[in-house]
């Protein structure tokens, strides 16, 4: 569950920041469709789907430890993930989507085993 929290954050924080235009560039910029930007449509999809998973993210937290320690330890989820994030779309911007899928084939996993 913990790990499931975790990669629910993570991509949380990846589409929140793919809904900018100073983020999604970059990530765009070696495809065929080159440096288009995003519709007003699709970043607000993007928001929405980055919130749905913070919240999601919560869900399993408290589920998992209870209300009191739940909110605690996703605000430390929370942290970690962000730091994740925003080191890969510094250093490696190509390797959030394999990232992002990686973790939540692993909390998938985690989950299941539990």
């Amino acid at each position: 569950m913990i790990l499931l929290g975790f990669a629910l954050a993570y991509i949380g924080f990846v589409a929140l920041s793919l809904a900018m235009r100073h983020h999604y560039l970059p990530l765009r910029a070696g495809t065929e469709r080159g440096s288009k930007s995003l519709s007003s449509r699709q970043v607000v999809g993007l928001r929405f789907i980055g919130t749905v998973f913070l919240a999601a993210s919560c869900t399993f937290c408290v589920a998992s430890q209870g209300i009191a320690n739940g909110v605690v330890f996703w605000v430390g989820l929370l942290t970690i993930a962000a730091l994740a994030q925003s080191v890969l779309l510094t250093y490696r911007p190509q390797w959030i989507a394999g990232s992002a899928l990686l973790l939540v084939s692993l909390g998938m996993t985690g989950m299941a085993l539990s």
